[in-house]
């Protein structure tokens, strides 16, 4: 934990930099005046981000879907959540640890990352790069966190419930935990909130209760049936997804 947690080391793109690499993807990595150190963590955001095939400068299938998207697109950037929360040990920290629509004082969190073994420099990078993702489209548009200053040095996190306008969004979340929890293709919807899976839980990124839960799952049973089935009659509960697919073929229906 004490080596992978600080991710980002006070490098997390800009808005500014994401702007120029969305607009400029063809030619941005021949054409930029980044510093080695931004265009780093730059890549380290975009591979996991899974925008870029690993170790590339070359987009991915979700890369290009966020081309068809748009940079600007909701639906973008709460995909590009789910694959930084399930690819990236400090936005999963963040999902996991801070409270959700309550600002705590940024010493509070980070007396929290001292407590398992960090830095008080890598506590205070971590807690600075909160801030800079809610500056970013992730805050603005995705809406995963808010920050809060006094103005004199103080200074309030917030993870607020992120957008999930598009119910395919949760079931490419579902295909993610199922492949990351080892290949576990069907819970139902109680144990799903109780997992204890290594995986992270789609309900924890997106706060969705379980009443709206089966709502979008029913809504997505309806319309993909080829992808998901649920039953939650007789205290069942059972959703079953299909075990040859895998998230990509899910972002297949986002282009229906």
């Amino acid at each position: 934990m004490k080596k992978i947690l600080n991710t980002f080391l006070d490098q997390f793109p800009t808005t500014d930099i994401l702007r120029k690499f969305f607009f400029n993807q063809d030619s941005f990595f021949e054409h930029n005046n980044l510093g080695f150190m931004k265009l780093n963590f730059l890549k380290k955001f975009l591979y996991e981000a899974e925008i870029l095939l690993s170790k590339t400068t070359t987009l991915s299938p979700f890369g290009n879907l966020v081309k068809k998207l748009g940079w600007s697109s909701s639906t973008t950037w709460s995909l590009i959540l789910v694959n930084l929360v399930f690819n990236n040990p400090q936005f999963r920290w963040y999902v996991e640890n801070l409270p959700l629509n309550e600002f705590i004082n940024r010493k509070i969190v980070e007396a929290k990352l001292k407590n398992i073994g960090l830095s008080y420099n890598s506590a205070n990078a971590i807690t600075k790069t909160f801030r800079r993702i809610c500056s970013t489209p992730l805050g603005t548009v995705a809406n995963f966190g808010r920050t809060q200053s006094d103005g004199f040095g103080k200074v309030w996190l917030k993870r607020t419930t992120p957008k999930l306008s598009d119910g395919r969004i949760m079931l490419y979340a579902l295909y993610k935990f199922a492949v990351d929890g080892e290949g576990q293709y069907q819970f139902n919807l109680s144990k799903l909130y109780n997992s204890h899976s290594t995986a992270i839980n789609p309900t924890n990124i997106f706060s969705v209760d379980s009443d709206e839960m089966q709502q979008i799952l029913n809504g997505l049973s309806t319309n993909f049936p080829e992808l998901i089935s649920t039953s939650f009659t007789h205290d069942l509960e059972k959703i079953s997804l299909k075990p040859n697919k895998y998230p990509h073929d899910i972002l297949k229906i986002f282009y229906l």
